[in-house]
């Protein structure tokens, strides 16, 4: 899978490897940029039905819930301006993104994930030398999990 940018055309392949360090086009630092993936575990969808008055219940399993994939990401920028546009190109991806091809940095992948949420975790932070530290939470939902090795 290529390293695409972020918010390229036509892109729809995204992995960790996006936050890399001197990223999105060298706005992010040479160093300092962390992505740690967190791939939940599979859930059943169930159907439960208690009739009137019953003391029992019906419980049928009736397919797999999306799957939540979440990135815990720290990103630092050498400015302010730096870390503004960056985080104006995860919101750009956001608001015009469908379906993608989701990687978890581990040799895994999958089709059909959508970014479901980008949430700014604590107040930005400054350097002693000036730069800029914010912390994120990506939360993507895989629509169709697989079964697999290499596939999520």
């Amino acid at each position: 899978m290529s390293v695409p940018e972020f918010n390229s055309d036509g892109a729809y392949s995204l992995t960790p490897l996006v936050f890399e360090n001197s990223g999105f086009s060298g706005k992010l630092s040479a160093t300092g940029n962390v992505v740690n993936v967190q791939v939940e575990p599979l859930r059943p969808r169930k159907l439960r039905y208690s009739p009137p008055g019953a003391l029992w219940t019906i419980e049928r399993m009736i397919g797999i819930e999306p799957r939540r994939v979440v990135w815990n990401v720290r990103l630092k920028a050498d400015s302010e301006a730096n870390l503004s546009a960056v985080e104006s190109a995860v919101d750009d991806y956001f608001f015009l993104a469908g379906p993608c091809q989701l990687d978890d940095g581990r040799g895994r992948e999958t089709l059909y994930a959508v970014l479901d949420s980008v949430t700014p975790i604590g107040p930005r932070l400054t350097t002693p030398t000036g730069g800029k530290i914010q912390h994120y939470r990506v939360l993507f939902s895989i629509l169709y999990p697989q079964r697999g090795s290499g596939v999520m």
